[in-house]
């Protein structure tokens, strides 16, 4: 109970009194906490990833409702697809720079893997459309089984290949129908 001249405070307020630099089970900050779970609970890369699948709706949506400029849309679904190829071939650049001194051939191998999406985008990118469309849905395919045949190579957080899975189908899927509708 509090005394007459002393400010009531709730038990949120008492507390932030008690340690304001106190961090939460993440090991950072209580106002960076929230992010810090996010990102650890997949939630964040979720979103990202699913939001991530917009630009090709944007793309399926032009091709159905602009049939004349299909052909520079199913371009523009390549590049898009190009980028986030190479992307994926950045994370196992990154991934390969956790692996210790015992896993140097995994490693090799990695970096490696990591360059091909950026050099096949651009071979995919100058043949004809059919064949870069194919080139690039194998690609993501191809990159996909290799994550799942290292996958214990690595400790990848728990959500990452589900939903790799998940938005490799999404994303080769409507490139196959930019591919139809191009």
């Amino acid at each position: 109970m509090s005394k007459p001249d002393e400010p009531i405070t709730t038990s949120t307020q008492n507390s932030a009194k008690q340690d304001p630099t106190k961090q939460d089970q993440d090991g950072v900050g209580n106002d960076a906490g929230q992010n810090g779970k996010a990102v650890s609970s997949g939630q964040l890369p979720l979103w990202l990833g699913y939001a991530g699948l917009l630009p090709m709706a944007g793309v399926l949506a032009g091709q159905w409702f602009l049939p004349q400029y299909a052909g520079q849309l199913l371009y523009l679904a390549m590049l898009y697809v190009g980028a986030i190829f190479a992307f994926l071939g950045g994370i196992q650049w990154g991934l390969s720079l956790r692996l210790s001194d015992t896993h140097r051939n995994d490693s090799a191998l990695r970096l490696l893997i990591s360059v091909l999406p950026a050099l096949i985008t651009v071979i995919a990118l100058v043949i004809p459309q059919a064949f870069g469309c194919l080139l690039l849905g194998l690609g993501l395919w191809g990159l996909l089984c290799f994550e799942w045949a290292n996958r214990r190579s690595l400790q990848l957080p728990v959500w990452y290949l589900p939903l790799r899975i998940n938005l490799t189908v999404l994303l080769s899927g409507s490139l196959t129908a930019a591919l139809w509708l191009g």
